[in-house]
């Protein structure tokens, strides 16, 4: 698996067991159209069109998985200084790629510390047992009381920190 960036001096080359084809890279313009549902209904208000309109923001980075011609999974990044903050990792239900979330993830943390430098990351899970159990099983522990949130419902403040020379 390969991360391609437009800016060659960010290509980031990892090893890790993939799907032949795989590629991590940044969203492009030519997404937005692509077919993209993750089976929640909170997260699917939100499309492909979305996502590459945020990664136009300042601190803002939209990295997909796609195999073939497809998007696998997306995350939302927000960067700061000091952490990382995984404001969406979405799963494409339309994939046919097994993993592809938790293989962007294990990237994210690559991408943060090497890349990036940063060593902490952070994200806000749903109110679902199985998410706050995926996130914990990949080393994230809870760092506040949850949040109720208008739009989102309760949410649940997580945090990993990542040594350096991850992978």
């Amino acid at each position: 698996m390969v991360y391609f960036r437009e800016n060659p001096g960010l290509n980031a080359p990892i090893n890790e067991t993939a799907q032949e084809g795989a590629i991590i890279r940044e969203i492009s313009y030519l997404d937005r159209k692509k077919p993209f549902m993750t089976g929640e209904p909170l997260m699917d208000r939100f499309n492909l069109e979305d996502y590459f309109k945020w990664s136009l923001s300042e601190n803002s980075i939209v990295l997909v998985i796609e195999s073939g011609c497809n998007i696998a999974a997306a995350c939302h990044l927000i960067a700061s200084d000091r952490s990382v903050m995984i404001n969406m990792l979405a799963r494409n239900s339309f994939s046919k790629m097994h993993g592809a979330g938790t293989m962007l993830l294990n990237f994210v943390e690559v991408f943060a510390a090497e890349v990036l430098g940063i060593h902490k990351i952070t994200l806000e899970s749903l109110d679902r047992e199985s998410l706050i159990k995926y996130y914990q099983k990949h080393g994230f522990v809870m760092h506040k009381l949850p949040v109720e949130d208008r739009k989102w419902g309760k949410l649940y403040p997580m945090v990993k920190r990542i040594a350096s020379g991850v992978n």
